[in-house]
């Protein structure tokens, strides 16, 4: 489509988002609707809260509660709803699906005392399971989880169900590749090395939930073909002066402390809160990787200490301008600095004979090393009580960080005499700047929701890599790999979305989003001192969503979900220039490297405490890093489109409690994987593999205010990447927490990965060329974590508003 017409089609999308929020009032009938709320007395019931649901949908329309004479009223634009109403000391209790098309006055609600109620609440049974679905989304409850205590958010996202975090740190959901990483519902715009630093700054006491949802709807950037992880922070908003301090040590290979502390203060109209948390100690990893090529074959061994810090820090503030407008303000700051080291040997041999012919002591001395990342946002929310909810957004972040490295190499003979020696130092810095603004509408439609949005975002990265060759103490700069690489990308999207009930179990959800994405990279080149290589992009892509819900009784639904998203190029990954990663192996971008695109079929069953997703999806321009012949004894690594990736996938989620004291939470993926595609004209490969993921979390409530936790995951040998093959790997988990000072306070005790099984090891073969990828983390830890909350805990906060991320997530 020429971009001329794209354009008029994106303006179409803006009138109708204007005209949607000033013109359409007029052309809805809206209607009163009346009840009451007795108890098992027929006595009036002050207080109760009111909840008004779309049927089948379940999504929440509003909220209110029941006046001194138990009576309670709103306004509705018509359709199928459900009344939820509860209060303390009674049974929760749900109206059948009332469809309203005039002004309604309700039968009343009658609430029976229940004091199964009153035992669970004392017990404390009501905590809900460390996994647990609820409308299109997988929520693993981070803050229940024992053995996630004393860690940092990347660690506790590898434990969140069917979610697998790869040594590349690229992330994949129920073997998914291209999984988007939000936090609290907002792009990061980071690349996976990026990503992987942030969520190292982030202490796990301050993540609240990790959110899997596999099939987001037109509302989300369509980027993240895998599906959406939505990490949520924890943000306490009781009323007076209320926080939580945490502090804890770890060991594994070395003796590591975490110390977090997060308040919030709430009075009247305002809220601020703030926290801030910092990880000091070295983490180890043992990697190798084994490879054959042109008769020689090639054994190398790895100790890497990563010894950098983390400090991890926000503060903000939320302010109700009158009865339904809030403007809130956040600032964040995440830090890693400190250095780190890595030394290697490779024994190099004749392949036939297995005679040693070399050994390569190599070393990459991180001398410095600094990640940075502020982020500043400006809200607001308007939502009344007829369903109408404007939310607009201004983000800004700056991220900059930098690498020095010093990389000798020394080559013995077999005698264990130099031969030859040569010694590199390379610096890399990294500056980019972050800009989104984005405004959603919502409101009721002819007995349905309409939706619509508009959003731009924009990246700018500007990427130094300056090396240098050492000779007798004196640097040279290598003009031809050095280089500056500039990267700009800018994205208008917009949305419109439309839900309706067809029936008073059917319901149907339909949008699209479109986005024009229009990118520029300059390189530059110390020895040419001008423009090497330019890159332009521009493109535009429609991404539709369907689904159609229907409730099959009380409890149990199925739906029908259809998707089409985008995974775009890192910036980084499109710099031509080879840059040196040890003393074998080279990493080198590509320019050409296009975005792949996946459409996606999914299939629903909901009942009860199961919940089972049958999907199936194609990738077309699918890309990968390659690990390739440079020529002599090295090799490249970079990122290419190979060709189509199908998948087709079940997973399944089962909530299980066969002691009131003893609850488990299973999710298992089965999937099969089938890559078709082409390295060269020659290299044409056709791969398939079946592969199964499970994740078990069990937890069993003992005497003395003691919790007992047991998790375990395990994978299956897998297809990845290209042509990699990575063999089976799991972690078993032990933890025990007491509470103390009248549930004030927890002290736990965890072990994690107990029999160190979870490692990565990966094949890959063509063209006479193997190459074997292996290692572990210093997953293997002992953990002792203190954790106190003070302040007002006992007031309860005031009325949660449901922002657009929370509708969104509950669609399914």
């Amino acid at each position: 489509m020429p971009q001329s017409k794209f354009k008029s089609n994106f303006l179409i999308l803006v009138l109708c988002f204007f005209f949607a929020k000033t013109n359409l009032h007029a052309q809805d009938k809206i209607f009163l609707v009346k009840g009451l709320v007795l108890d098992n007395k027929q006595q009036p019931v002050p207080g109760a809260s009111v909840t008004i649901l779309s049927s089948p949908t379940e999504q929440i329309i509003s909220k209110t509660i029941t006046n001194e004479k138990g009576g309670y009223q709103f306004e509705s634009g018509g359709g199928s709803i459900e009344i939820l109403v509860s209060y303390v000391g009674y049974g929760l209790n749900r109206t059948k699906p009332l469809l309203i098309s005039r002004n309604t006055v309700i039968d009343p609600v009658i609430l029976q005392d229940d004091n199964k109620l009153k035992e669970v609440v004392i017990k404390g049974e009501s905590t809900p399971p460390l996994i647990q679905a609820s409308g299109g989304k997988i929520v693993f409850n981070v803050a229940n989880s024992v053995s996630s205590q004393g860690s940092n958010a990347l660690e506790v996202l590898k434990k969140a169900p069917g979610v697998t975090v790869n040594p590349d740190n690229t992330i994949n959901i129920a073997g998914r590749q291209g999984a988007l990483v939000m936090l609290n519902g907002k792009q990061t715009y980071l690349q996976p090395a990026e990503l992987s630093d942030l969520l190292k700054s982030i202490s796990s006491s301050n993540v609240k939930t990790i959110e899997v949802i596999n099939n987001p709807s037109a509302q989300y950037d369509a980027a993240g073909s895998g599906g959406i992880i939505n990490i949520v922070l924890k943000k306490n908003e009781n009323e007076g002066l209320n926080g939580t301090f945490d502090t804890g040590v770890s060991y594994g290979y070395s003796l590591k402390n975490n110390t977090a502390l997060s308040f919030n203060y709430r009075k009247d109209k305002i809220n601020v809160f703030g926290n801030y948390s910092q990880t000091v100690g070295s983490h180890g990893f043992r990697y190798g990787i084994d490879r054959d090529e042109d008769g020689q074959s090639y054994r190398g061994w790895s100790h890497d200490t990563d010894q950098r810090k983390t400090i991890s820090s926000s503060v903000g503030m939320d302010y109700n301008i009158a009865h339904h407008q809030t403007i809130g303000v956040q600032f964040n700051g995440n830090f890693l600095f400190g250095p780190g080291d890595i030394n290697t040997r490779t024994t190099i041999s004749d392949l036939a004979t297995g005679t040693l012919e070399n050994t390569l002591l190599s070393e990459s001395n991180y001398y410095h090393q600094s990640s940075n990342r502020y982020n500043s946002n400006l809200n607001y929310r308007y939502e009344d009580t007829l369903g109408n909810v404007l939310t607009v957004d201004a983000d800004y972040g700056k991220f900059n960080g930098g690498q020095g490295i010093l990389q000798p190499n020394t080559y013995l003979l077999p005698d264990g005499t130099v031969s030859s020696a040569n010694n590199t130092r390379t610096v890399n810095n990294r500056d980019i700047n972050l800009y989104a603004l984005f405004a959603n509408y919502a409101r009721h439609l002819w007995a349905g929701k309409f939706s619509a949005g508009l959003k731009y975002s924009s990246i700018t990265a500007a990427n130094l890599f300056d090396l240098y060759a050492i000779d007798n103490n004196e640097e040279l700069l290598n003009t031809q790999s050095s280089n500056n690489f500039d990267f700009k990308e800018q994205i208008f999207s917009s949305f419109v979305q439309y839900e309706h009930p067809l029936t008073d179990k059917l319901s149907f959800q339909g949008g699209m989003r479109l986005e024009e994405t229009t990118a520029t990279g300059l390189l530059s080149t110390i020895q040419a001192g001008q423009q090497e290589g330019n890159i332009k992009r521009n493109y535009w892509n429609g991404f539709p969503s369907i689904g159609l819900v229907m409730k099959v009784k009380e409890g149990e639904t199925l739906s029908l979900n259809y998707g089409k998203r985008i995974d775009r190029p890192a910036y980084q990954d499109l710099n031509p220039i080879e840059q040196p990663f040890d003393g074998l192996t080279t990493i080198k971008g590509n320019p050409y490297l296009l975005p792949q695109l996946t459409n996606r079929v999914s299939l629903q069953f909901s009942f009860k405490k199961t919940i089972i997703d049958l999907s199936v999806s194609r990738t077309s321009n699918y890309f990968a890093y390659v690990t390739d012949t440079l020529g002599g004894n090295k090799v490249v690594m970079q990122t290419r489109n190979l060709g189509v990736q199908k998948q087709a996938g079940l997973n399944i989620i089962q909530q299980i409690r066969p002691l009131k004291i003893w609850n488990i939470s299973a999710n298992a993926v089965v999937y099969y994987m089938h890559n078709q595609i082409a390295l060269d004209e020659t290299r044409i490969f056709s791969l398939g593999r079946l592969a199964a993921s499970l994740n078990i979390q069990q937890t069993i409530q003992l005497p003395l205010g003691m919790k007992g936790e047991v998790g375990a995951v395990f994978n299956t040998n897998r297809l990845g990447g290209s042509n990699d093959i990575s063999r089976r790997n799991s972690q078993v988990d032990l933890a025990l927490q007491k509470s103390l000072l009248k549930n004030k306070a927890k002290v736990s005790l965890a072990i994690t990965d107990i029999y160190q099984g979870n490692k990565w090891d990966s094949t890959n073969y063509y063209s006479n060329y193997f190459i074997r990828s292996y290692g572990h983390a210093e997953t293997r830890q002992v953990k002792l974590n203190f954790s106190y909350n003070f302040g007002n805990t006992k007031v309860k906060a005031p009325k949660e508003n449901e922002s657009g991320l929370k509708s969104e997530t509950n669609r399914l």
